[in-house]
C-alpha cells in the first residue's frame, strides 16, 4: 500500500455516493475513494460522515435535486472542510489498514479519517487508494474483487 505519511490532506468531496479524500506530497497526488461508511473526526467530534449525503442542505429542495446538484449536507460540510484544509496544514502522521479492511488516517493536527467496509460480498470494491496519473500504484480493498457469475 502507498505510504501517505507526510502527505497533506487537501480535499474532501463526493462523487455520487463515494467519499473522496485528496492528499498531496511534493509533486505527487493521491486519492482515496470510499464506497463504504466513511467519517472524518477531530477529537471526539464527527465533522462529516457518509450519512450526511442523505440529507438536503435546503429543506425546501427535493432530495433528487439536492443529490444531483451536490447540495447535500455532506457537500456543504465537505466544501467548508476543504476550505479549512487549504489554509491549514493537516499532514498525515499515520495511515494503516486494520482488520478486515478498516482504513484509518491520522493527521498531526488530530484530524482522523475512518473507512469501514460493511459488506460480506467479495464482488464489491469497498475503497481504493491510488496515486493520480500512475495506474500501477493503487491499493484496493478487498484486494481481489470476484467477477459476477453469468
Amino acid at each position: 500500500m502507498e505510504d501517505l505519511t507526510g502527505a497533506r490532506i487537501v480535499e474532501i468531496r463526493r462523487v455520487l455516493n463515494m467519499a473522496v479524500v485528496g492528499f498531496a506530497r511534493d509533486d505527487e497526488e493521491f486519492r482515496l475513494h470510499a464506497q463504504c461508511p466513511f467519517r472524518l473526526l477531530i477529537g471526539d467530534r464527527v465533522l462529516l460522515g457518509t450519512k450526511d449525503m442523505w440529507y438536503r442542505r435546503d429543506r425546501d429542495m427535493e432530495f433528487d435535486v439536492a443529490w444531483d446538484t451536490y447540495a447535500t449536507v455532506f457537500d456543504k460540510r465537505a466544501e467548508e472542510i476543504t476550505s479549512i484544509l487549504a489554509s491549514e496544514e493537516h499532514v498525515v502522521a499515520s495511515a494503516e489498514v486494520g482488520a478486515v479492511g478498516l482504513f484509518t488516517v491520522e493527521a498531526t493536527t488530530g484530524l482522523h479519517i475512518d473507512v469501514l467496509p460493511d459488506s460480506s460480498s467479495k464482488r464489491l470494491e469497498m475503497w481504493r487508494l491510488f496515486a493520480r496519473h500512475d495506474i500501477e500504484r493503487h491499493f484496493v480493498y478487498p484486494p481481489e474483487v470476484e467477477e459476477e457469475d453469468d
